[in-house]
């Protein structure tokens, strides 16, 4: 999936019952601007979190000020929608496309380590072998990213409303029987 092209306005992402309210500018400045100005929703619900590229941009904190409340900035927001928002493959599909770029080598490559391997059988029902978890990869990784990116957004469950069962358990209890 290519990035998206120079935007000259904010452009608005819906996803479940979440907007998502996105900008592009050359500096922070510009951004803030753009967001400032394309703003419609409950200031108090609202939270603003900058996507870039810069490592030395990491800690920005956007000024955006709305309704006269300075909005709420969040460096982990949960919108569901944002792999597809920034044009980035969620790290679980990035991953399972290099699993399967790497599987050609060790099939059709004589100098790498684990050539003509064949894995023990498995003593433990959670191992799989590389062998086992990878598929052949047809086409380039790129198509392929982009093949299982589309695959598990149309088989993707819609969020659940409500806590999953046994809200009033102890924490560590919950998390072993939802975890």
């Amino acid at each position: 999936m290519e990035g998206p092209e120079e935007w000259t306005a904010a452009r608005q992402f819906i996803d479940a019952d979440d907007t998502a309210v996105a900008a592009q500018g050359t500096d922070f400045t510009e951004v803030e601007e753009k967001l400032e100005a394309a703003l419609k929703s409950n200031p108090s619900k609202t939270q603003v979190c900058a996507f870039h590229l810069k490592n030395k941009d990491a800690r920005w904190t956007l000024k955006i000020h709305w309704r006269g409340e300075r909005l709420e900035q969040c460096t982990t927001p949960r919108y569901l929608g944002v792999y597809p928002l920034i044009g980035v493959a969620p790290p679980s599909v990035r991953r399972a496309a290099a699993t399967d770029a790497e599987r050609p080598k060790q099939e059709t490559n004589a100098r790498h380590s684990l050539h003509q391997h064949e894995p023990a059988g498995r003593r433990l029902r959670s191992r799989k072998s590389f062998m086992a978890r990878s598929h052949t990869l047809k086409g380039s990784i790129e198509n392929n990213r982009v093949t299982r990116w589309t695959q598990q957004l149309i088989t993707r469950e819609p969020p659940r409303k409500e806590i999953a069962p046994g809200k009033r358990l102890p924490f560590a209890v919950w998390k072993s029987l939802n975890g």
